[in-house]
């Protein structure tokens, strides 16, 4: 069956299945061969830019630069930050005026703040980023063909809506999507059922969705398939939630990143010593508060250029996202840059009332148990609120254990609310936001 669904893609997606040939040439060049294709797509995709996006050409005008001024990595980077505001004000003039309407399609994101944001994807470039996806794919030891699962929330990605998504799923992608919206138990009961009957090769899915399955089938100490991987991607993946669901599906958990403006950013392969960059179709900078490049291990915001985006391009994008940088050279061979990890959003930094800086959750939960969800929120310098949907086992020396873990992060001045609730609700996407701070330094 797998080469059957390779064989028929290389007849109905010809031009995808060639890119991934080229995909898996390219990943075994050497970082500066790498960095030659970004530079000569760069450079291709900012003259583009200057001559059909007013936008970018008063940009360039203001500067007083044109396009062949850049040579450089380097000079690129005297470009402005381009941002979501600045998208919301000029959509418009950065729609590329040479472009069709049918080449140009209309895309949003929610974003985890709830806040969409409208956009425009380039249709050339879906083989491309679909040949990257089976890229990275292939990094789990999976195949073109062998079966997968998709726990995911977007409903707009949901190809299997209709009757013709629902055969070419079934039969030529043997996939199977499961929604993460109202992860409930009757919901987990069937989701379980129908993922033993399936037996999917590779689970994909949403960092929240699947680590609430996996703790669903932990605490029920339900049976459930064994797939060969699990790739956790659309949200930060915290170390907590990796071991719960590796020890759940017994398998390797493959973190990745990527956004829906841009696609595939980068992924962990078989030696999960960091996550390597797409850099055949994007350039990733991590940049300090002050917009000046993080030394190796610093972490920092994630500026990217999608190379491939004609339509609309995003050029110098801050992206919204924490990582830090790393010079390392993975041992697998590859060439492609690494980033050492990705570490959440600029609006999941909370800053405590002692100085310190605390992104991810697991400075506040570890050791606590009886906790189903929770949320924290910074709305002002010295206070935090969290919210807990608690089990039966949330006693009140839990409840002084989660406390005791915020105080000692945050320090003793810290002003802490802790509110229990009925429910947390998801983002329009289907995505739980455990952090949510507006007095984040990367804001």
């Amino acid at each position: 069956m797998p080469s059957f669904s390779k064989m028929t893609l290389e007849v109905v997606r010809p031009k995808r299945m060639a890119a991934l040939r080229h995909l898996e040439k390219t990943q075994w060049l050497s970082l500066e061969q790498i960095g030659e294709i970004q530079l000569e797509k760069l450079q291709t995709l900012l003259a583009h830019a200057y001559r059909h996006c007013p936008y970018y050409k008063s940009i360039f005008k203001e500067m007083g630069l044109v396009p062949e001024e850049i040579r450089s990595f380097a000079d690129y980077a005297r470009l402005p930050l381009l941002n979501k505001t600045k998208i919301r004000e000029n959509a418009s003039k950065i729609l590329a005026r040479n472009v069709g309407r049918r080449d140009a399609l209309e895309n949003s994101t929610s974003g985890s703040t709830g806040v969409t944001l409208d956009f425009f994807s380039d249709r050339k470039a879906a083989d491309l980023t679909n040949a990257l996806g089976l890229r990275a794919n292939r990094w789990t030891g999976w195949e073109i063909g062998q079966r997968q699962v998709t726990l995911w929330g977007a409903s707009h990605d949901d190809r299997t809506a209709r009757f013709y998504g629902k055969i070419k799923y079934k039969i030529l992608h043997r996939k199977l999507f499961l929604s993460s919206y109202g992860m409930s138990k009757e919901n987990m009961i069937d989701y379980r059922y129908r993922i033993n009957r399936f037996k999917p090769w590779l689970i994909e899915g949403y960092a929240s969705a699947l680590s609430l399955f996996a703790k669903f089938v932990k605490d029920y100490q339900l049976r459930i398939h064994q797939p060969r991987g699990v790739i956790s991607t659309a949200e930060t993946l915290s170390p907590h939630q990796k071991k719960l669901i590796e020890s759940v599906f017994h398998c390797q958990v493959f973190n990745r990143y990527g956004s829906r403006e841009v696609s595939g950013i980068a992924q962990e392969c078989e030696k999960q010593d960091g996550l390597h960059i797409f850099a055949e179709h994007v350039l990733v900078e991590v940049l300090d508060e002050n917009d000046r490049p993080c030394p190796p291990g610093k972490i920092g915001k994630i500026v990217v250029t999608d190379l491939d985006n004609f339509a609309f391009p995003f050029l110098r994008y801050d992206i919204g996202d924490l990582a830090a940088a790393t010079d390392r050279v993975c041992s697998c061979g590859r060439g492609l840059p690494l980033l050492a990890h990705v570490e959440g959003r600029v609006w999941d930094v909370i800053i405590g009332a002692n100085g310190n800086r605390l992104i991810g959750t697991f400075w506040l939960v570890s050791g606590v148990r009886g906790i189903k969800q929770f949320q924290i929120l910074q709305e002002e310098a010295g206070e935090l609120v969290i919210k807990v949907v608690r089990e039966p086992s949330f006693s009140e020396a839990e409840k002084q254990k989660l406390l005791k873990n915020a105080r000692s992060s945050c320090g003793e001045r810290m002003d802490i609310r802790l509110l229990l609730v009925d429910d947390i609700p998801q983002t329009e996407s289907g995505k739980y936001h455990y952090v949510i701070s507006k007095v984040s330094p990367f804001l």
